[in-house]
C-alpha cells in the first residue's frame, strides 16, 4: 500500500511540474509575440465547481476589442466561491494576445499573481517528487 502512495504522490508531483511549465510557455510565446491591449471585466460567469458540485464559482469575463475591430470576451483565468472575485465588474485590465489567435487573449495580472500560476504548481510538485522518492526510498 505504501508503494500505491508513494506512486500516486510521485504522479501527482509530476503532474504539477507540467502544469508549472505549460503557464510558463504560454506566458513566453504570448509575452514575446503578443499585442497588448486594454479590456473591461464585463461579468462574473457562474458554473457549478466540478469538485464540489453544490458550489457556485464566478469567474470574471474580460471583454476587449482587437486591432480588427472584432470584440472578444475570455476568461479571467482565475475563479472562487464568492461574487467578490477580482478584477471586479467594470475594471480594466491589460491583455495580452496572438494576432492569429486573439479568443485566447492573455490576461496580465498585477505583479504577484503569477504564483498562483506558476510558483505554486512548481513548488508543489517538487515537494510532491523529492517527498515520494524519499518516502519510496525509506521503505525499502
Amino acid at each position: 500500500m505504501p508503494d500505491v502512495l508513494c506512486s500516486i504522490v510521485l504522479l501527482t508531483g509530476l503532474g504539477l511540474l507540467a502544469v508549472s511549465v505549460m503557464q510558463l510557455e504560454t506566458r513566453q510565446l504570448v509575452t514575446g509575440r503578443g499585442l497588448r491591449t486594454v479590456g473591461v471585466v464585463s461579468r462574473l460567469r457562474q458554473y457549478r465547481s466540478s469538485f464540489s458540485p453544490s458550489q457556485t464559482m464566478y469567474e470574471p469575463m474580460i471583454r476587449f476589442v482587437d486591432r480588427q475591430g472584432d470584440t472578444y470576451e475570455v476568461p479571467c483565468g482565475h475563479s472562487l466561491p464568492t461574487p467578490n472575485v477580482r478584477p471586479g465588474v467594470g475594471s480594466r485590465v491589460e491583455l495580452m494576445y496572438l494576432p492569429e489567435d486573439p479568443a485566447g487573449a492573455y490576461w496580465l495580472p498585477a505583479p504577484g499573481h503569477e504564483l498562483v500560476g506558476f510558483v505554486l504548481p512548481l513548488l508543489a510538485g517538487v515537494v510532491c517528487v523529492v517527498g515520494s522518492v524519499i518516502a519510496y526510498t525509506h521503505l525499502r
